[in-house]
Formats: C-alpha cells, structure tokens, sequence
C-alpha cells in the first residue's frame, strides 16, 4: 500500500509568498489607477473651468448683444421709399440675420464637461464641474433656441416690410409727377372752375392735362393694387408678425385700390371737370370706404399682442407697417428678458 506525502514546508511558503506579492501588485496597480484617474478627473475639471472662462469672456457677450436691440435703421419712421432709405434697411436686416448666426455659432463653442460617470466617481471636482457644466449647458441651449427663433422672426418681418415698401417706389413716382397735371389750389382755369384754397388740388379742365393726369393716377393705383396682392394675399405675409390680420390688410387694400382706380378711370373717360357733380361724390365714396375699414383692420392688428393696444401709433395708424414691426421687433426681443437675465448670472 503507497502512502501519500504530506506536502513539503517550504513549498507552501513559496506559494504563499508568490500569492502574496500577486495581490500587493494588484492592490498597488488598482491604488495607482484609481490615484491616475483621479488626476486625469481633476485635470480634465481644471481645463474645463479655464475653458469656460475663457468662452464667458469673448462668446457670452455676442450671445447677449444679438438681443440687446433693433439694428438702428431697419425700420424708418418716415421716407421709407427713397434708395437711400432701403438700402439702410436692407442693412439693418442684414445685421440681424448676421447677430443670429453668430449667436449659434458663439453657443457652439461652449465647452462641456462630457458624460463619463466613472470619473465623476473618482474626483468631487469633476463631478462638480459636470454639473455646472451641464447647468450652464441647459440655460445656454433655452436661451439660444429662444432668441434664434426670434431673431428669424425680426428678419422675416423686415425682408417683407422691405419688399413692402420697395413695391411703393414706382407708383409713388407716377403720384408725384401727376401733380403737376392738376390744378393747385387757388388757381382757376377756363370754364371758370376754381380750385379752393385748402385742397391737395383738382382735376384740371383743360382735356389734355386732364387724361395726363389721370393716366398716370391709373398706373399707380394699378401698381399699388398689384403689390397689395402680391404682399398682403401671401404665405410670406401670414408668416410675419401681422399673421392672421394679412386677410384683413389685403380685402381692405383691395377694395380701397379697386374703388381708386374706379374714381380715375371715370377722370380719364369724362368729358369735362366744370361743375361735375360725381368727382367730389367719387372723392367721398372713397373717404366713406376708407373710415369703414379703419376699425377693421385695427381690431385685427391690435388683437395680435395685448400691448400693441397700448401703442397710440399703432392704435391710429394700423396699416403703418414700418412702426408695427418696429413696436413687434421690441416686444420679441423683450420676451427674452428672463432668459436674459439667467445667461447674464452665468
């Protein structure tokens, strides 16, 4: 019968020894990836805070400026039709869409901490710095998407607002010039007819000057007429801030260019301007038709933001399309004030 040997005493020792120095390399090599980690956390939290300091300085104040204020010029509160006019409005519209595509590119360059939680584990600071980085992250993206939208807004309202009153250069000068065709007040003419004091003027009596003058009122009423519909009857016009008061602004427009056109296309046909009666009761239709459709289209302008109720201008004036989009371009930018203010404390 063989017997079985007990293991030899230093056998055991050397295993023991072996595995011992096994678990202090492990235990060591742990130590030490936990002691790395922990300085690649504290460094990666470091870099961001210099990173982050360094944006604040030169991004976070063109996020600010984008919606500080209207470009100066891209509404005029007179002359809008002169070339010098548009072309400082088509400036200002300019600068606007350029701030909103700085205003994205500056929220761009925001550093972040990133997503690993494992080193948030090892080190407080880069836990700390996530958070604040995903904090800071948060109110960055609100404000931007808020303030890109109406910044889009502000530019799509002054392209039209610009093609509005570019469409009036030509009719505007065909109306000038047909003045000098009329009769001026105080002037009197053959067949006795008197022009009265106080009066923009009146259709002369001589024949020639007489269908000049209207000629040139037809063309413009039917330029007038043709913008009206290409502008007002339009996606684009829905699209901009007067949205859904466009369908009052256009039948309104409509009928008053319609009737216009109606009043000189009887001067330009009529035998004669003594004493004919229906000039002065075309003049009035046209004075009737016009008071019947102010509160119209003021009740759907004002019924657009609870403010513009304030305004007095807009309130007398509703059709005045530069000042409603100048007031409307104020109150978008005003609707970002708490935003404003969160980016502000950043």
């Amino acid at each position: 019968m063989t017997e079985i040997s007990s293991p030899d005493p230093r056998s055991r020792r050397r295993l023991y020894i072996i595995l011992t120095a096994i678990a202090v390399v492990v235990i060591a090599l742990i130590a030490g990836s936990f002691l790395y980690g922990s300085s690649v956390a504290g460094g990666k939290a470091s870099d961001y805070d210099h990173d982050y300091a360094s944006w604040r300085t030169k991004q976070k104040p063109i996020l600010l400026s984008a919606t500080a204020t209207v470009p100066k010029g891209t509404y005029l509160k007179s002359d809008a039709n002169t070339v010098k006019a548009l072309a400082t409005q088509t400036k200002g519209c300019d600068t606007v869409a350029a701030e909103r595509k700085k205003l994205v590119t500056a929220a761009g360059r925001l550093p972040t901490m990133g997503t690993s939680g494992l080193l948030g584990k090892l080190n407080s600071d880069y836990s700390d710095a996530r958070e604040r980085s995903d904090r800071r992250a948060k109110i960055v993206h609100a404000y931007v998407k808020s303030a890109s939208a109406k910044l889009a807004q502000i530019e799509r309202d002054c392209r039209w607002n610009i093609g509005v009153n570019k469409s009036a250069v030509e009719p505007d000068k065909l109306w000038s010039s047909s003045k000098k065709y009329a009769m001026k007040p105080g002037d009197t003419e053959p067949g006795g007819i008197f022009c009265a004091k106080g009066k923009d003027g009146c259709v002369s009596s001589i024949a020639k000057k007489k269908n000049k003058y209207a000629d040139l009122r037809i063309k413009a009423a039917k330029l007038y007429r043709a913008a009206g519909v290409k502008f007002y009857n339009s996606k684009e016009c829905r699209a901009t801030s007067y949205g859904s008061a466009c369908d009052v602004l256009f039948k309104t427009s409509d009928a008053y260019q319609k009737l216009q056109l109606k009043n000189y296309q009887y001067v330009r046909t009529m035998k004669s301007s003594v004493n004919n009666a229906n000039l002065p009761k075309h003049n009035k239709a046209l004075d009737k038709l016009y008071a019947a459709d102010l509160p119209k289209v003021k009740k759907a302008v004002l019924a657009l933001d609870p403010a513009l109720k304030k305004d007095k201008t807009v309130r007398a004036y509703p059709k005045w399309s530069d000042h409603f989009f100048a007031r409307m371009a104020k109150l978008l930018l005003a609707d970002l004030k708490d935003q404003r203010a969160a980016l502000e404390k950043l």
